[in-house]
């Protein structure tokens, strides 16, 4: 079964610049991605840092050398695969299956390959590869264990990287081995055909995948602007405290009270008959704290500031710097009550607005501006990853019918029915309902979603999930 990659046990994702719980996301800033693998060279694990997934470029930028996140892994024969077992957690041996696997000749690597049910790699050079694979059955009946042929041992990749680093121009390096794939990493910095021809003519035949940035990416060099279409600049401090939410004011008192609070230095003046002003804090990282703000946005139901991230760097660091923007949107191009304001359009903490602010100089009542926290995310859409044994929260959106779930831990899954349980009906409201989901491993694992006194049992499918 062809299924779709998770990231659990074997690789792990670290974004950068995490938000406390309930704040923002960082959009254009970079992550680090770490991929964990159990190698003969330690006791327990090596990792490799590589570049962002932000500086892989999207089509249609292409070179006769590939892109690192394209080289697929190595398999082992389609035939030493089986439906089961489907491992949906960290529920498979692997531990053992290195411990047994590191005393046999030629091994490398081992890894959980989650193309093919989450089954054991282990990689092995320069041996008897079905004499590994008989091994690896005897010793582990069951299991689901492939013995697969890497095509570079450890050394071999690690004096390839010595020699690639060596051989490049002044401004790239090859620091990672992408062991497993059996290539080793270039980072190149701006992706021109005449750079990566640079490193065609450096590397010769070593085996190499490169990383950079799609210099064409960038949001244009230039100050922050005072202003634009509706809005105004007003300032920005970092460390001014939290937002869960932008804060907003609509009259002169308000807004004294409100950069008292955040502010520094003279207050700005605002021209509350024809604007209101707003508060909305990004984060950025410590190591890439150049941002800018390029436009604020009134689009349907939502207003929002359009804050770029400008450092130009390959990697930043993982802390969360809060920034509060301060902006004025002019009155006449706010939405109609009910309207959201929001950090981000991908935040799901934001501030509802139920009064009518585009009248010259009206001002919200008490219970008139109220932070709110929306549903961004729906499992029945979007790939789900979630803990086994852990009840974990679920939105269902009735429409979506619950024959089929989704994809859910790298598994499309469906029930055996297509009728929804009138407690879920009854509960939902604008054709959403929150539940409970619980995945349990086993043979087969299960996935049951409850809630409201209903539940309903699902059982991985082949897929793909009809659209909703």
């Amino acid at each position: 079964m062809r299924r779709s990659a998770i990231l659990l046990a074997a690789s792990l994702t670290v974004g950068a610049c995490t938000p406390p719980e309930g704040h923002a996301d960082l959009g254009g800033v970079s992550t680090t991605t770490t991929t964990t693998m159990i190698s003969p060279t330690t006791t327990g694990v090596t990792t490799t840092t590589s570049a962002a997934s932000t500086t892989t470029p999207p089509a249609p930028l292409a070179f006769a050398i590939p892109f690192c996140g394209a080289v697929p892994n190595p398999t082992a024969p389609d035939d030493w695969y089986r439906d089961e077992p489907q491992y949906v957690g960290n529920e498979m041996p692997i531990w053992e299956v290195r411990q047994f696997a590191s005393s046999r000749p030629g091994f490398q690597v081992v890894w959980i390959d989650r193309d093919h049910n989450g089954w054991v790699s282990v990689g092995f050079h320069g041996t008897d590869l079905e004499a590994r694979q008989a091994e690896l059955e005897a010793e582990f009946s069951g299991v689901g264990v492939v013995a697969v042929a890497m095509p570079h041992s450890q050394a071999e990749l690690e004096e390839a990287r010595r020699r690639v680093d060596e051989a490049l121009p002044e401004d790239m390096y090859a620091a990672n081995v992408r062991e497993v794939a059996g290539v080793v990493e270039v980072w190149v910095g701006d992706l021109t055909a005449d750079r990566v021809d640079l490193v065609i003519d450096a590397v010769g035949d070593d085996p190499v995948c490169i990383e950079g940035w799609d210099p064409g990416s960038w949001p244009p060099e230039g100050p922050q602007p005072e202003g634009g279409d509706g809005w105004r600049y007003l300032g920005e401090v970092d460390f001014s405290g939290f937002l869960p939410s932008p804060r907003l004011a609509a009259d002169a008192a308000s807004w004294t009270i409100l950069w008292q609070e955040l502010g520094e230095g003279s207050e700005p003046p605002v021209d509350f008959d024809v604007e209101i002003a707003v508060a909305a804090e990004i984060g950025h990282s410590s190591s890439c704290p150049e941002t800018r703000l390029d436009d604020v946005v009134a689009q349907g139901k939502l207003v929002y500031p359009e804050v770029v991230h400008t450092t130009r760097s390959r990697i930043c660091t993982a802390d969360y710097v809060p920034r509060t923007y301060f902006f004025t949107v002019a009155r006449d191009r706010l939405p109609d009550p009910p309207f959201q304001v929001a950090a981000n359009p991908n935040r799901s903490q934001r501030t509802r607005v139920d009064a009518d602010l585009s009248t010259p100089g009206s001002v919200p009542g008490p219970s008139d501006v109220t932070e709110v926290s929306v549903t961004l995310r729906r499992a029945t859409t979007y790939p789900h990853i979630v803990e086994t044994s852990f009840p974990g929260e679920f939105t269902l959106e009735l429409s979506c019918g619950v024959e089929w779930l989704g994809e859910v831990n790298g598994y499309f899954w469906r029930t055996d029915t297509d009728v929804l349980p009138p407690e879920w009906v009854q509960a939902a409201h604008d054709g959403l309902v929150e539940l409970d989901l619980l995945l349990e491993e086993g043979s087969p694992p299960l996935l049951t979603l409850s809630g409201y006194g209903a539940s309903l049992e699902y059982r991985i499918d082949e897929g793909p999930a009809p659209g909703c």
